[in-house]
């Protein structure tokens, strides 16, 4: 930063900003002298992120400016679920509010206010929220500190829900139903997602350059309608068992070979995935004793990897998980196979896919003596 007077007796301030050399002139050396901090105050700050204080705001305005910059920057699923919080349970509450006036007994008594009116998994949330709005706060200079720090504390719900993997023969069961219903993207949908591990949207994404004969590059998710990278930010590559190797050449063949392109035929949307796991998967699912989403037929692969006694780190690395996750999902089911016999997971799914073959035949005859009976 540099000011000085011009030849002309005016004063110019001089400042390097966005890699170009920039000027402003004053007709007053005290204007420009103001001017040559303020904008040294930007530049410093907007380095880390900061703006220079703007005048004091509402609720309702910290939101705008939170959702204009720092919320774009997150995945849009989270961006979609911090403006249903906001809209939901937070604007009518405080969005009238000054920021200023949320100290930390306002926080403390808008938490009391919120445990009364939702359950504690959405009042976690709402915290969550409000600490990142508050935080934001804190950085545009509307507030010197964070008011909740030490006054109130953002619950942490863990999952306690107890993961029961699908057996292998259900799940080729449950993929020969949606194939038998003439649904052969869904059926494929399964087994990518049950004997590789894949996540919904990861199979969704899967494309044919990315199957090998012995392994699957997962690089690509589908979500909203739009190729994503994956979740975790890093491509991994997953391990192709001999069993669903086959189910994919045969499905191949059935779409004459095609060599690049969505194995699952196109890019899903939200609705369409909606539509198939409400109309296909939950009654196929349903007529072959399976519960739960899509998504936990992952648990199955998960399972099959810890029966043949790979490693935690090696589960992990096939699921797309860090260890420490990886241990408080399947503890337990680690717990059971403790000591049992090592089941080779190749081998495994073999035989399922023979039992299978049988148990929606007799699945299938059933229906049709039903429809005609």
């Amino acid at each position: 930063m540099s000011v000085h007077r011009t030849a002309s007796g005016k004063w110019r301030v001089m400042w390097r900003e966005h890699g170009r050399q920039q000027q402003a002139t004053f007709s007053r050396e005290r204007d420009a002298r103001k001017a040559d901090r303020d904008i040294a105050t930007r530049v410093e700050l907007g380095d880390v992120g900061i703006r220079p204080a703007a005048g004091p705001m509402n609720m309702n305005e910290l939101w705008a400016d939170y959702a204009a910059g720092p919320l774009t920057l997150l995945a849009t699923n989270t961006q979609n679920a911090y403006k249903v919080t906001w809209r939901k349970h937070l604007a009518d509450r405080i969005g009238d509010q000054p920021v200023r006036a949320m100290d930390g007994p306002a926080c403390a008594q808008l938490k009391v206010e919120l445990a009364k009116a939702v359950n504690p998994p959405t009042l976690a949330k709402v915290l969550a929220l409000l600490s990142t709005l508050l935080r934001h706060a804190v950085m545009v200079r509307q507030l010197s500190g964070h008011p909740m720090r030490g006054v109130v504390r953002v619950p942490q719900p863990k999952r306690r829900r107890v993961v029961t993997p699908p057996a292998p023969a259900a799940i080729w069961a449950l993929a020969d139903r949606l194939d038998a219903e003439g649904d052969s993207e869904g059926a494929m949908l399964v087994l990518l997602v049950g004997f590789a591990g894949l996540r919904p949207e990861e199979a969704l994404g899967l494309d044919w350059r990315d199957v090998g004969k012995r392994t699957l590059n997962v690089e690509r998710a589908v979500t909203h309608g739009e190729i994503v990278d994956v979740k975790t930010g890093r491509a991994r590559t997953v391990e192709l068992l001999p069993a669903l190797e086959e189910a994919l050449v045969s499905y191949r063949l059935d779409l004459g070979g095609v060599a690049k392109g969505p194995v699952l035929g196109r890019t899903w949307t939200d609705d369409m995935y909606r539509n198939w796991r409400r109309r296909s998967y939950e009654p196929a699912a349903r007529a072959v004793g399976i519960k739960g989403p899509p998504y936990d037929l992952r648990h199955a692969f998960a399972s099959l990897l810890l029966a043949d006694h790979r490693n935690i780190v090696y589960v992990a690395g096939q699921l797309g998980h860090a260890p420490s996750l990886c241990l408080d999902t399947y503890g337990h089911v680690m717990g059971e196979l403790a000591g049992g016999r090592k089941v080779n997971a190749a081998k495994a799914v073999k035989r399922a896919r023979q039992q299978a073959g049988r148990a929606v035949g007799d699945l299938l005859a059933t229906d049709t003596e039903g429809a005609t009976g």
